[in-house]
């Protein structure tokens, strides 16, 4: 099957150094759903941003005792909770923590600004319904965001999945 699939890429001209292009893709698809094949997956180049829901270790670069260590210390290890990450002066953090806050969606923020600035900002966005905590930049780290906003399932320390569009 292989073989099949590589010799159909040739006929559009690609090679395996240069990468499928899209239409080279759309046959190759093709051909394994023909012959039943559950998944195909081929990335030419890399996504920036993902959205919906995925695993945390797709999105998040930390280990996950570290991870249990930074939210034990932060009080945040047991239970069922959802936490967003962010910083100050991020729209799209503004906007994520705006919208969470406007549903009365039970979060908790954190963001490695001092508290003081945090108070400012969150007068500013009118907040309600959110808490929020300021965490050092080393605990922010453990946290393991990679794009921001982040916003987690956490369930007893643990990482369940993990959102980095800003939505729910």
């Amino acid at each position: 099957m292989n073989s099949m699939l590589l010799e159909r890429a040739r006929e559009t001209r690609c090679t395996r150094g240069e990468g499928l292009t899209a239409v080279a893709i759309s046959i190759v698809l093709t051909v394994l759903c023909a012959v039943g094949c559950a998944v195909a997956t081929t990335t030419t180049t890399p996504q920036r941003s993902v959205t919906g829901w995925t695993a945390p270790d797709e999105r998040v670069a930390s280990t996950a005792s570290a991870r249990r260590r930074a939210l034990t210390r932060l009080g945040l290890a047991s239970g069922a909770r959802r936490i967003a990450l962010v910083t100050l002066g991020c729209d799209a953090c503004d906007r994520a923590v705006r919208d969470l806050d406007w549903r009365g969606t039970t979060v908790v923020i954190i963001s490695p600004s001092p508290l003081k600035e945090m108070d400012v900002w969150a007068s500013r966005l009118k907040l309600r319904h959110v808490r929020y905590i300021s965490v050092a930049p080393r605990t922010f780290e453990a946290l393991g965001a990679v794009e921001l906003p982040a916003i987690i399932e956490v369930l007893d320390g643990e990482y369940k999945r993990v959102r980095a569009d800003g939505k729910l």
